[in-house]
C-alpha cells in the first residue's frame, strides 16, 4: 500500500490473467486493480465466447470469471477449460459470484477445482488469486533435440500446457547421470 492507503506495486509480475464479468464497470475495477499491485499482463473480454478465443492464443496462469456471463456461465467456461481442447487443464478458474454459495457453486468447486470468491469479499482479490496460482503445478517437460530450430518448435507448441525445458548442448551425447 501507499502513503496514502491505496493498492500499488513497484514489483512487475509476468503472470497471465485472462478477466471475464458480465458488469462492464466491475470488470474494469477488477482490472484496474490487478495492473496497481503490478500484473502487467491482464486480459479483459466481455463474454465466454471471446474467453474460449483468447485461451487458444497465451499460456495464461489464471482464469477469473464472474459466475453469470452475457452469453454463458462459470460452470461451462469451467468445463471447458477442463476439457484441455484450448488450453492445459490445470489453469486455475476464479469465479466471483454474488450472495451465498448455492449447490451449484459447491459441485463446481468439487467437480472442476475451481476457487470461489464473493463480491463482498473483493477486498481479498489479490490474495485469492494469489492462492490459486500457487497452487497450480504445472507439469513440466525436457525438450532434448539435436536440431535447434526443431527443439524451438517443440517448445512453441508445449509451453502453453506444460513448464518447457530445452537440454542445453544435447547434441546426440547421452547425458552424465550422477
Amino acid at each position: 500500500m501507499s502513503a496514502n492507503g491505496r493498492l500499488c506495486s513497484d514489483t512487475q509480475r509476468d503472470e497471465f490473467i485472462l478477466l471475464v464479468h458480465q458488469d462492464s464497470k466491475s470488470q474494469e475495477s477488477i482490472r484496474h486493480v490487478l495492473v496497481r499491485a503490478g500484473y502487467r499482463r491482464v486480459v479483459a473480454v466481455d463474454t465466454a465466447r471471446a474467453v474460449v478465443s483468447r485461451l487458444q492464443h497465451g499460456p495464461y496462469n489464471l482464469l477469473i470469471t464472474s459466475y453469470l456471463l452475457p452469453d454463458g456461465d462459470a460452470w461451462t467456461l469451467a468445463r471447458i477449460v477442463r476439457s484441455g481442447r484450448f488450453c492445459r487443464k490445470s489453469l486455475p478458474i476464479l469465479v466471483l459470484f454474488e450472495g451465498n454459495t448455492s449447490q451449484t457453486l459447491r459441485a463446481m468447486v468439487h467437480e472442476h477445482q475451481v476457487h470461489l470468491l464473493s463480491t463482498d469479499q473483493v477486498h481479498s482479490l489479490l490474495k485469492a488469486a494469489d492462492d490459486c496460482m500457487a497452487c497450480d503445478p504445472r507439469p513440466a517437460v525436457l525438450v532434448i533435440e539435436d536440431d535447434e530450430t526443431s527443439a524451438n518448435l517443440a517448445r512453441d507448441c508445449l509451453q502453453h500446457l506444460f513448464d518447457v525445458e530445452l537440454a542445453p548442448g544435447w547434441r546426440g551425447r547421452a547425458p552424465r547421470l550422477p
